[in-house]
């Protein structure tokens, strides 16, 4: 995170209010990898950043330097489930928020996911808020410490 090379990335991405999109501080240490000038992508470079949480923040070249164009932020839950093809995974919610085509996300809109099978949270892909899954961001927040 401290690599020279990707300091006008972050900074790009905290030129925008995070929080209220729900994402949380960038980490100040991580496991990274930068992609740079996919052929065919819609933007010109994505970090993907690994650390209590996963994200991928994507971002274009302009005159001026980097600019945020979208990010994904998925956090891990203690549940587990068993796939469509009987592989288990960990229950997730992905919060995503892009101001450009990067995903198939709808713009300027906050987009929260559910992959699990807690009822609570509804089947998986239904349509969520911050404020339907902030407890339980919070609480497995508070797990893993």
């Amino acid at each position: 995170m401290k690599d020279p090379r990707i300091q006008p990335l972050l900074a790009a991405a905290t030129k925008f209010d995070r929080v209220s999109k729900g994402f949380t501080p960038l980490p100040v240490t991580a496991d990274l990898v930068l992609e740079l000038d996919a052929p065919g992508s819609a933007y010109d470079a994505m970090l993907h950043i690994y650390g209590k949480t996963s994200r991928t923040i994507a971002f274009q070249k302009t005159s001026q330097g980097w600019k945020w164009i979208g990010e994904q932020e998925t956090h891990e839950g203690p549940g587990v489930y068993t796939d469509a093809h009987g592989v288990p995974l960990h229950e997730e919610i992905a919060v995503t928020y892009n101001t450009s085509p990067v995903d198939g996300h709808e713009l300027n809109q906050i987009d929260v996911e559910y992959s699990g099978d807690d009822p609570r949270l509804g089947p998986n892909f239904r349509k969520l808020t911050l404020a339907d899954v902030a407890p339980f961001l919070k609480a497995w927040d508070e797990a893993k410490k």
